[in-house]
Parts: structure tokens; sequence; C-alpha cells
């Protein structure tokens, strides 16, 4: 980026406070109070923390949960894992075991050939907010991606699910970003929805505040994808946590829901292992048609 050189910037940061204000000032006009700039709509918005995904993956034959997802990267020597099948919901309902939702899609052998022995499969527990669920229904059959990648410190984690008509292109039904310091769908061009998903500061202080820090709402500001032939898509829209959208690149339209962005400031000195530095984001794309 071009520099100002620093005694114009200097001379221009005072213009800006004083000079210019009086010089600008319609006659007449003799307030000489600050002006004050709002803050934009969402400075104050909390992040939807009912937003909860687990993965338990089964493959090759060894369950992995949650915690065992690096030692399934590890064992492979890879940092990024995408794990595709064509499966059947055979659970979608209560978790015996938590207050979440749970839904495992099993994968299933292709029309004409035997039942697999020992079948992959991937369970997922998950909470959404009040009147949200996944677009699918017990026994439906679906493409199902978990997307793991390992390039980093830490663990990012995703999943989609995908419709499979028997006379069209598969269409994505839900995608799911819950690794809040990352994606792994990269946005671009071999994305299935967006083509950009970038963090803005605006330096929005929430009511939110710990011991260690202050929390700032970040705002994401997203593009979506051009569809094939360039006729649709392409939309931009700025989403501050809790906000929504809907949006189409031709077919479905898909509503996009960021859960929650944010960073912290006035970091203290807390040793408790805790990356105050990082941005952090989190959103999920359902089926308009599904969403309240």
């Amino acid at each position: 980026m071009r520099r100002f050189p620093s005694f114009l910037a200097a001379l221009l940061i005072g213009c800006a406070s004083t000079v210019c204000l009086i010089g600008c000032a319609p006659a007449g006009d003799d307030d000489d109070s600050a002006r004050v700039i709002p803050p934009p709509d969402g400075c104050n918005l909390t992040a939807l923390s009912t937003v909860v995904f687990q993965f338990h993956l089964h493959w090759g034959g060894v369950d992995y949960p949650q915690g065992e997802l690096v030692d399934l990267l590890n064992s492979l020597g890879f940092s990024e894992f995408v794990f595709p099948f064509v499966g059947q919901v055979t659970e979608l309902g209560d978790d015996p075991d938590s207050n979440f939702q749970a839904i495992t899609a099993m994968e299933v052998a292709p029309k004409g050939e035997e039942p697999l022995k020992d079948p992959n499969w991937l369970r997922v527990t998950y909470q959404l907010p009040l009147g949200y669920d996944l677009p699918v229904a017990f026994g439906d059959p679906l493409g199902v991606e978990l997307n793991l990648n390992l390039s980093g410190e830490h663990l990012i984690a995703a999943f989609s699910l995908w419709d499979l008509p028997e006379d069209g292109d598969p269409s994505i039904l839900f995608l799911a970003e819950p690794s809040e310091l990352g994606m792994a769908y990269a946005p671009g061009d071999d994305h299935p929805l967006l083509q950009s998903v970038t963090l803005r500061d605006r330096a929005c202080p929430n009511l939110t505040e710990t011991n260690c820090a202050s929390v700032y709402n970040l705002s994401l500001d997203v593009t979506s994808r051009l569809s094939e032939d360039g006729s649709a898509g392409g939309e931009s829209f700025e989403l501050w946590p809790t906000e929504s959208t809907d949006f189409g690149i031709g077919g479905p339209e898909y509503r996009f829901v960021n859960a929650w962005s944010y960073a912290h400031r006035e970091v203290q000195n807390c040793n408790n292992g805790y990356d105050y530095t990082a941005q952090r984001k989190s959103f999920f794309i359902t089926r308009s048609e599904f969403a309240p």
C-alpha cells in the first residue's frame, strides 16, 4: 500500500480534527462540539454460543471420536484429509448422552453390490439455534463429507451434507465451519458456495468482558461464488455475530448464519494458555427453505 510522507500524514490528521472541520462548516454554524461517529449496528451483538458440533468418525474399521481425529491424521501422515462417501441417515434425534441432537450417516454400497460388512460412518452431535435443524430426514440418502485440516497448530474440522438427485448434479444441503480458528473449506473457485470470507475489524467492543481481556466483535465480509455460467451469485454481504442472510448461486437458495466473529483487546497478563491474539469466527450454511 502506498504511504503518505510522515509530515503530510500529520498535516492531514491535524486538518481532519481541527482546521478542516472549521473550514467546511456552513456559515453561521458555531457548534464546536466534537463530531461523534455512532458505532455500527451489531457492535453489541453476542455470539450464538448455542451452536455446537462434535464429530465421531468410524473409518476403516476403527472409531475416531473428536479427540482422536488428530491421531488419525498423524497416523496417515497427512495435514489435510477429506473423507467423502455416499450414505444414508440411520440416526436422527436426541443424543442419549447429552442435551444435543445427533445424526449418523452410514456408508452404503452402490446399487447392485453386496452390502458393506463394516461400513464407514460419521456421527455428529450438534446444537443449532432455535428454529434451525439439519435439512434431512431419517432414511434419506445423501452425500457426506468430513474435512480435516491440521496444517496449523490446531485441528480445523468441518462437514457438509449433499443432496444426490438421480437426474441432476449434487448440491449442498448443509455446511458447517465450527472450528473458530480457521476454515477447512478454503473459499475460492473450489469452494461449493463461497468466493471469499474475511474478518473485518470496525472497533466494536461488545458487552462481554473477561478478567483477562475485552471482547470486540468483528464482522464477516462474505462474497458468494458465481454460477458456472456467470448468471447468478457474486453477492457480497457483511454480517455481525448472530446475523444471517439468504443468497444463491443459481439453483437452491441458502441461508448463511454468522455464529460468532470476534477478537480480544485490552489483553491483561493472564497466563492461562489461551490465545488472545487470534481472530475467531464460526458459521453454518443451510437451505433457506428449511430455515426459520
